[in-house]
């Protein structure tokens, strides 16, 4: 199933998607970001926030830089996934 990027969510879903897939269990490993994470962002996300563009400067090729975020603040806020942005 492939998940366009429309602008209205479509990499929120990706990645809702992506991790329902992950066991739900308490002994579950937490998201590996370069096996789980890095692919659907480099698919639905680089073009516009990557190494040739940083639209409102934010930049998502790394977990540091989502963490520092673009013009808006922090992309993601550890451990608060309803304040995060993205």
């Amino acid at each position: 199933m492939e998940i366009q990027n429309d602008g209205r969510g479509g990499l929120s879903k990706a990645l809702l998607l992506a991790l329902s897939a992950l066991p739900l269990t308490a002994a579950a490993a937490a998201p590996d970001f370069s096996k789980d994470v890095q692919p659907l962002l480099r698919r639905h996300c680089f073009q516009c926030h990557g190494e040739a563009a940083r639209m409102g400067g934010l930049d998502l090729r790394s977990p540091a830089k989502i963490l520092i975020g673009g013009a808006k603040g922090p992309a993601v806020r550890k451990g608060s996934a309803t304040e995060s942005l993205l």
